[in-house]
């Protein structure tokens, strides 16, 4: 199954050289959804999570308005739970998160 929107031409099954990046708004729950069910059709059920998430506002925080601290939270924290969440159910008879 191609997936354009994320592995270039090249990419190889796992155990050979070869990588697969993929990308969503972690900050939406669909999409989170939608990133590992993609991920799973090609590369089976998920065994590890590395949450990745990070969001950092261009600004200090003494100037940080309340709408650019909802987003990073969103980011950094809704979005680990939405990835954490998502992953659970494969792992549920083992697995590792590192986040």
């Amino acid at each position: 199954m191609p997936m354009p929107w994320c592995c270039p031409p090249s990419w190889t099954p796992p155990g050979r050289q070869g990588g697969l990046a993929v990308r969503a708004a972690a900050t939406d729950p669909v999409a989170v959804n939608a990133l590992f069910d993609a991920v799973e059709r090609w590369l089976g059920p998920t065994e590890v999570l590395v949450n990745n998430i990070g969001h950092r506002e261009a600004t200090l925080v003494a100037r940080m308005s309340d709408d650019q601290w909802r987003r990073a939270l969103a980011a950094n924290v809704d979005g680990t739970f939405h990835a954490i969440r998502r992953a659970a159910v494969p792992m549920a008879v083992g697995g590792s998160v590192a986040s």
